[in-house]
């Protein structure tokens, strides 16, 4: 099942149509204003989480008439796209598709990268997405297409202490086996060079960016 979360941060109506034309998901996960980009779309959700505190008077209903819904509490210790992603994993996901997961909120940005660990951990391809940006978390070996590039730039950058044994080939800067630590940007504005670029590390979870402009 292709899983797609459409939550409340900035949801860009060209993206949204393209990912739903091409990506094709099973399964529709719409959060807060997620729902409402959705609707704009005429794309109604299978599922709406959240506490719905960001849509206006009406909204809430009209968004959410005859699917199911998880209305949660506004004070609670996890954001409503955690909710969401909880749900997902629920069904088994054999791919999931992140929108609307970026924005003006840093807190909230960095917290929907962070919460792609779960996903990894357990195999399942995930990547959040907006217009410039197509982030992942990976672990292992794994290559990228440079046709499949979502932008002229590759960045790295660990998730937790450090990634150790980080080798990449086919790029514009190769390494071999370095450590990426914390609080360095040694792995930011990477470019693919070759027809396929290989990435391995021994240990630890990178943050894996195709960025542009």
């Amino acid at each position: 099942m292709k899983i797609l979360i459409v939550t409340g941060g900035n949801t860009e109506r060209d993206l949204l149509k393209r990912v739903l034309d091409q990506y094709e998901p099973d399964y529709i996960i719409g959060v807060e204003r997620g729902l409402k980009a959705l609707a704009e779309l005429g794309q109604k959700a299978d599922l709406a989480v959240g506490d719905f505190d960001t849509l206006a008077e009406g909204e809430t209903e009209q968004f959410t008439e005859e699917i199911p819904v998880i209305r949660l509490i506004p004070e609670k210790d996890d954001t409503d796209t955690e909710a969401a992603i909880r749900e997902a994993l629920r069904k088994n996901p054999e791919s999931l598709v992140l929108l609307g997961a970026t924005g003006t909120r840093l807190d909230h940005t960095l917290s929907n990268i962070s919460l792609l660990l779960p996903l990894c951990e357990k195999g399942i391809p995930a990547c959040i997405a907006d217009s410039h940006n197509v982030i992942r978390l990976r672990t292992g070996s794994f290559e990228i297409r440079k046709n499949d590039c979502h932008g002229t730039y590759i960045s790295l950058l660990p998730l937790g202490e450090e990634v150790t044994g980080l080798t990449l080939r086919g790029f514009k800067y190769n390494l071999d086996g370095v450590t990426l630590p914390q609080g360095r940007s040694l792995g930011i504005s990477n470019e693919i060079v070759e027809d396929t670029a290989y990435i391995s590390c021994e240990s630890g979870y990178l943050i894996v960016m195709e960025t542009r402009d």
